[in-house]
């Protein structure tokens, strides 16, 4: 789980840089590029309410929608004709996205621990790990913070709002150094939260308190979790420089 967290000092010393678009510099046509999606299988139901004993939090388990197959297709799917993309999950599961680093925002360099040389082992120029967000909230401007993908609301006084969210950090790392080289939103970036988050608003009147009420009303939104999530995809690979070919 990757948390976003902005800090003025960081906005200063990185000023202007940018990593958008170093991918069209950086990745000669023909790489070859692993790609691998590593988002949580929880649902999260969030709800923030006027006071904290209102807040609720709850996850249901949804590991047979098979989400990072989705993206990991979806990623290869508009790659496939400029770059020779794969994935694996053998592969993907000795593979570890390296920490950020606090001072730069970004990631640091991809080690052994992090499954560098099993990506050297099988001649890969690049890997793109797709992972989860930790974000504070951009939706209500609370001080909460919120997971990955779900349904999350805002109750205050008597008013109540909810929406389905997805929020995806794509980050790309050089097999040959281990250096990290781009993310589909920078430090510092004003317009990253179109790239890294996206919404709908729902109407959803029924109280959700227990586990058994959101097992039960998963499937309804799991249309809407893909759907947001490939807008997420799409805008990401685009932000970063890949040449795409259009679905």
């Amino acid at each position: 789980m990757r948390t976003l967290v902005f800090f003025a000092f960081i906005i200063l010393i990185q000023g202007c840089a940018s990593t958008q678009g170093i991918a069209s510099k950086e990745v000669a046509p023909k790489s070859k590029i692993f790609i691998a999606s590593q988002l949580d299988n929880n649902f999260n139901y969030q709800v923030t309410g006027t006071t904290a004993f209102q807040n609720r939090k709850l996850s249901a388990n949804v590991a047979h929608w098979e989400l990072n197959t989705h993206i990991e297709n979806r990623v290869i799917n508009q790659l496939k004709a400029f770059y020779q993309p794969q994935s694996d999950s053998l592969i993907k599961n000795q593979l570890t996205m390296p920490s950020d680093n606090y001072i730069t925002g970004y990631s640091n360099a991809m080690t052994s621990k992090n499954g560098l040389s099993v990506l050297k082992e099988k001649g890969f120029d690049y890997v793109l790990f797709v992972t989860p967000i930790d974000f504070q909230d951009a939706y209500f401007q609370t001080n909460q913070y919120v997971d990955g993908y779900g349904i999350y609301g805002r109750g205050f006084f008597g008013s109540d709002r909810k929406i389905v969210y997805s929020q995806v950090s794509f980050t790309l790392f050089d097999v040959n150094t281990g250096k990290f080289l781009a993310s589909n939103g920078d430090t510092g970036h004003n317009g990253g939260d179109s790239v890294w988050i996206t919404h709908k608003n729902i109407a959803l009147a029924e109280e959700v308190s227990d586990l058994e009420q959101l097992n039960g009303i998963v499937e309804k939104y799991k249309g809407d979790v893909f759907t947001l999530t490939n807008k997420l995809v799409d805008k990401s690979i685009k932000y970063m420089g890949f040449q795409v070919q259009k679905l």
